[in-house]
């Protein structure tokens, strides 16, 4: 092994032992590495996973010994972090010695010297029970606790934490029998990944000069632990006339939407059929119908049906789960349920069989209502934070606007299951004909999921910002709620990387949710790192952030943990985020009001044309007034209105194409810094990063995939969405291609794009580079062929009148 080639192969594979935990393979893979490499940066970082390896195996002499070398590195940042580690490492033998010291009787051998969560480490996302002999799948309230990992006592009404080094046993003795605590679960015909063990990415993909400190280093304390208050006063009355009126505008705007785009493929449909010179005259197919009230008694019968189709859709990780079963992980979530309801009839309460944390409520009448969490919130939230969660979901059935947007959610999952089902059957089909056809089947039901779903988005918004007022209100505890927030996003982007997609579930469900799974992605990601607010500041302070969220289905994070952070405030608390001052406030700059202008160039070129073909309307007028025959055509045009619109559209993305894309000149890969990009509060979508990245190419496979909607890059610094086009754009991703991205799920890619920073980060894609070739994406040129079409078709309305 004296080869560099070798030498580099070993320290992939002891660093990836090291990813999976196994940890035998990984010192014997790192200790031939940093005997014999001559390469001072490999040296260090096959020692700096020597060191978790050794700590993890419970050889903390020897990992000790090689901190106090690796103080001695050149490097700063090594000696940083071996100075940080080795003091980690000496408080928690001290303290494992202690607990020994006490009941020696109680601890198993490996423990009583064996490395153990440092008391200074965050709440792992994954289960702990994974670094003692693990025992079951649904997690029990003291492992549990264990993930929650509290650095302050437990506010008297909620269960004490157990401590951060855990006894022999990993069920207490005074804890009830795990079978009278447990629902039974079945296992899943289709089951998501468990978040059983963190994922840990390799520190090889970090550049010189830092020789992966942030991939080795124990993770920084994430959770300050805030407290409650015991005694509380109301946040006073919300009017919340303006919610109900939105679900009132909701429910119109879904109706009238719905009904539009059936009578605009009832027309398409129409004029294929009579256009196409078939051998057989084929008019017998052509619906004349008015389908309006169709659509509208269909939807509503679908609407009140919705509990019961969503039961059917989830049967397979929908399980009961009863009060006493919650209590024995929170019984202050218990106690919140019969306060509020009373005598009254509750909501059912359902477990969903998932890794990823997730809370939903759906259903129109109390005995219809289910209460629906996951086991991965289980697992990772503490008692008090279990509760703020039930809290928060109260809070919609509270306000009415779980009814109306779970109803109409169901609907949508009609064309998002065709979806799944047509693409899972494509993928078995060998036949180019039958794979084509799923390919359109399930492209058509994609489209038709997104579609009737944008009328919802408004209400999927604003509804949490009065069920988290809601929430601190029923329980006095916003900074249980702030970490309760920032752990499910955390988890979910966890579940997300260690499932290498997103879940079908995750998207199915998004309008439900607590927290988007799209925004959670890039986040969680980076938060374990950087666990600083600089994070959220976009969410919190930009100026334009409510434009930029008009298209998702949650307003951003930073923001509710703003008004979270003010209602502990309002009581005296101190808050969980240490926000800087709001004092250089929010409002626009000059140069920053330019730049959001030319990002929404071509949505305001629509107005914009509007206008103008009003105008044409008035000169219209006047020449008919005036006798001007020539001109009076124009008044009461509507042709002018449609094609102005599109040419407002064209003339705007056109204006917009050289700033958004600007040339990309680096060549070489550099660290995606993902934190920095996130913390930059006043960054706009056309303010864009040129450049070129290296990580694993992630999303899900298959036909599912075609479009591209599940693209993501995975690198050590944190992970993000990846935007692909072909040169015509939609239309153009549906034909075959010789190589496609999907083929490359799972492997190293190198790509070069353009960084951009909206609600959700992204990297537009310009190539993605591997060892089988380079695909080419092509914005510039799709946007193009948008705006070119665009006006070709606003001309040709015009012409034709």
């Amino acid at each position: 092994m004296n080869d560099a080639h070798s030498l580099s192969a070993a320290l992939h594979a002891g660093l990836a032992a090291l990813k999976r935990r196994d940890y035998a393979t990984a010192i014997a893979q790192l200790e031939a590495v940093r005997q014999t490499t001559p390469d001072a940066a490999s040296r260090a970082k096959a020692e700096m996973g020597l060191v978790r390896a050794y700590a993890r195996t419970g050889r903390q002499t020897a990992a000790i010994e090689l901190c106090r070398q690796l103080q001695q590195h050149r490097h700063p940042q090594v000696q940083a972090w071996a100075t940080q580690t080795l003091a980690d490492l000496t408080r928690a033998l001290g303290s494992a010695e202690s607990r020994a010291s006490l009941d020696a009787s109680s601890e198993p051998a490996h423990d009583q010297t064996g490395f153990v969560p440092l008391a200074s480490e965050p709440p792992r996302l994954g289960n702990r029970a994974a670094e003692v002999p693990p025992r079951t799948v649904v997690p029990t309230p003291s492992s549990r606790s264990r993930v929650a990992g509290s650095a302050k006592p437990e506010a008297a009404s909620s269960q004490p934490l157990e401590p951060l080094i855990p006894n022999s046993s990993p069920q207490s003795d005074d804890a009830p029998p795990r079978a009278a605590i447990e629902p039974a679960i079945e296992p899943a015909s289709e089951p998501l990944e468990s978040l059983e063990s963190p994922l840990v990415n390799s520190p090889v993909d970090l550049p010189e000069p830092n020789p992966a400190v942030t991939e080795l280093l124990p993770p920084r304390n994430l959770w300050r632990q805030a407290g409650r208050v015991q005694k509380w006063t109301t946040l006073g009355p919300v009017d919340a006339s303006p919610l109900w009126a939105l679900q009132v505008g909701t429910v119109i705007a879904w109706f009238w939407w719905a009904t539009t785009l059936v009578s605009w493929l009832q027309g398409i449909w129409n004029r294929l059929i009579l256009s196409l010179p078939f051998p057989i005259s084929l008019r017998g197919l052509v619906i004349r119908a008015d389908l309006t009230w169709f659509v509208v008694l269909l939807g509503l019968g679908l609407a009140l049906a919705s509990p019961w189709i969503l039961d059917r859709l989830l049967r397979r990780l929908l399980h009961p789960f009863s009060l006493e079963e919650l209590g024995q992980y929170s019984p202050e979530a218990v106690r919140l349920l019969k306060r509020v309801f009373g005598q009254r009839r509750q909501p059912v309460l359902r477990l969903l069989s998932s890794d990823a944390p997730l809370a939903l409520t759906y259903g129109w009448l109390p005995q219809i209502t289910r209460l629906v969490v996951s086991r991965g919130a289980l697992r990772q939230l503490n008692a008090e934070e279990l509760a703020t969660l039930y809290a928060a979901e109260l809070g919609h059935l509270r306000h009415g606007n779980a009814q109306v947007l779970s109803s109409l959610a169901m609907v949508t999952q009609l064309p998002y299951q065709a979806y799944c089902q047509i693409a899972t059957w494509g993928d078995r089909q060998h036949d180019r004909v039958l794979q084509s056809l799923a390919v359109i089947g399930s492209s058509v039901s994609y489209g038709a999921y997104w579609l009737l779903r944008l009328p919802l988005l408004g209400l999927s918004r604003i509804r949490h910002y009065y069920s988290d007022r809601l929430a601190s209100d029923l329980t006095g505890n916003p900074n249980a709620l702030i970490r309760t927030e920032l752990k499910l996003s955390l988890g979910i982007s966890e579940a997300t990387q260690r499932q290498q997609a997103s879940a079908p579930l995750l998207e199915a469900l998004d309008l439900l949710l607590p927290v988007s799974y799209r925004a959670a992605l890039s986040l969680g990601s980076v938060y374990p790192q950087h666990p600083t607010p600089n994070l959220l500041e976009w969410d919190r302070r930009h100026p334009y952030r409510a434009w930029l969220a008009l298209n998702q289905s949650h307003p951003p994070l930073g923001q509710r943990l703003h008004w979270l952070t003010h209602y502990a405030r309002h009581w005296r608390l101190e808050p969980e985020l240490d926000w800087a001052s709001l004092s250089a406030s929010s409002a626009a700059s000059g140069p920053l009001t330019r730049q959001f202008l030319l990002q929404a160039a071509p949505f305001l070129g629509i107005p914009i044309g509007l206008a103008v073909a009003l105008g044409l309307w008035g000169i219209g007028w006047l020449a008919l007034r005036l006798r001007w025959l020539e001109l009076g055509w124009l008044w009461g045009d509507p042709s002018l209105l449609w094609g102005g619109g599109l040419l407002g559209f064209s003339m705007g993305t056109m204006l917009r194409i050289n700033p958004f894309f600007p040339d990309i000149h680096q060549a070489a890969p550099r660290p995606l810094d993902l934190a920095g990009l996130l913390s930059q509060k006043n960054a706009l979508p056309v303010d864009s990063q040129p450049g070129c990245w290296q990580g694993q190419l992630l999303g899900r496979p298959g036909l599912a995939n075609w479009l591209y909607p599940d693209l993501m890059l995975h690198t050590s610094t944190g992970t993000i969405r990846l935007h692909f086009t072909t040169r015509f754009g939609v239309a153009s991703n549906l034909l075959l291609q010789r190589l496609r991205p999907t083929q490359l799920l799972g492997q190293t890619v190198t790509v070069t794009g353009w960084l951009r920073r909206g609600v959700i980060p992204w990297i537009d894609v310009e190539t993605l580079r591997t060892t089988r070739g380079t695909i080419r994406s092509h914005h510039p040129v799709a946007s193009t062929v948008l705006a070119v079409a665009a006006a070709l078709l606003g001309l040709a309305i015009i012409l034709r009148g």
